[in-house]
């Protein structure tokens, strides 16, 4: 993973990423590596696995452009290296663009997107303003499967010709894909790796899918701890990575390695978990990070996402089918 997070990272920012790699992985003095920042929660998909689908949608309240600017400039005294710009949809955003650029000299930035509007000319400008990556979910290499997984036909087409779009102008993409014990076997594993080399992206990203939103009735597709250790070990390593490589033992939330803002300013450990400590418009970015650490559920003994803890979501997440995401954490 370090190979390809180097190969789409400008020359300017070796130094950062060298000394954020140095504080965490030799003094361990753990320093956030990424962050990501939800721009909206409109998509044109209704996945089955959508983490995004019990939150409220009101665009009103999305950050403004001077507000994710100033976000932005926050992330980077923090000292962290990544941003990833997610949604939702991020391309719905009118001022995507303008954001891109502004975090280009600041970030390897990563753009995640469906693929659906990703044309020619929004490709050709992704290069000009700066785009480290882009990654695009592809759930299946069949895209029948794929469509019915996100509810809208013509989906894995549009998003294949979106890849090829990026490649066309060289911007680097890779595709984000998500594995169910399901869909755990050797044809869809090979497939999707098949589907990678013919496209020629940089990578395949595997994410384990989550109990939350859309899918947390779903925790019969969830993997073991087994088959997570097997398709760690069956993957092919020179194209695909899941949860890194090797897969860590503990959840990026206990080592500080990650965070989440939501689209309206709600700072969260992580997109699957559902709890909001505070808000960049009311306090300080690093006070709140400070406050969300310190925080009683990073003493948890189980150290594995906690999202898949049932004692967990018993105790944090409410089980009210009308209760919009995110949850306030009172202190």
């Amino acid at each position: 993973m370090l190979k390809i997070f180097l190969s789409v990272s400008p020359l300017s920012l070796y130094p950062r990423i060298i000394i954020n790699v140095i504080k965490n992985d030799i003094l361990r003095l753990y320093s956030p590596s990424s962050a990501v920042i939800g721009l909206t929660y409109l998509c044109q998909c209704q996945c089955v696995h959508c983490s995004a689908s019990l939150y409220k949608k009101d665009t009103r309240g999305e950050l403004t452009l001077a507000e994710i600017k100033k976000l932005l400039d926050e992330i980077k005294s923090l000292g962290v290296p990544r941003i990833n710009l997610s949604g939702g949809e991020a391309l719905l955003r009118k001022d995507i663009f303008q954001i891109i650029k502004y975090a280009r000299n600041k970030f390897v930035t990563v753009l995640e997107t469906n693929g659906q509007l990703l044309d020619e000319e929004k490709a050709v400008e992704l290069k000009a303003e700066g785009i480290s990556c882009v990654a695009v979910s592809i759930d299946s290499h069949k895209p029948e499967i794929h469509d019915k997984l996100r509810n809208l036909g013509g989906c894995f087409k549009k998003a294949i010709r979106g890849i090829s779009y990026c490649l066309r102008n060289k911007v680097p993409c890779l595709i984000s894909t998500y594995i169910t014990s399901e869909r755990n076997n050797p044809d869809d594993i090979n497939g999707m790796m098949a589907l990678a080399g013919e496209l020629k992206v940089l990578a395949v990203r595997i994410i384990p899918p989550r109990p939350v939103g859309s899918f947390s009735c779903h925790t019969s597709s969830l993997l073991s701890s087994g088959q997570e250790q097997c398709l760690t070990r069956d993957i092919n390593h020179r194209i695909a990575y899941f949860k890194g490589i090797p897969a860590p033992k503990n959840c990026g939330i206990f080592t500080k390695s990650t965070f989440y803002i939501s689209p309206y300013g709600e700072v969260q450990p992580c997109a699957f978990l559902p709890l909001s400590f505070g808000n960049i418009r009311r306090r300080p970015l690093r006070v709140i990070l400070n406050e969300m650490w310190d925080h009683e559920i990073f003493n948890f003994p189980d150290r594995n996402c906690l999202i898949l803890n049932k004692e967990f979501r018993k105790r944090y997440i409410p089980e009210e089918k009308n209760s919009l995401f995110p949850i306030e954490i009172v202190k």
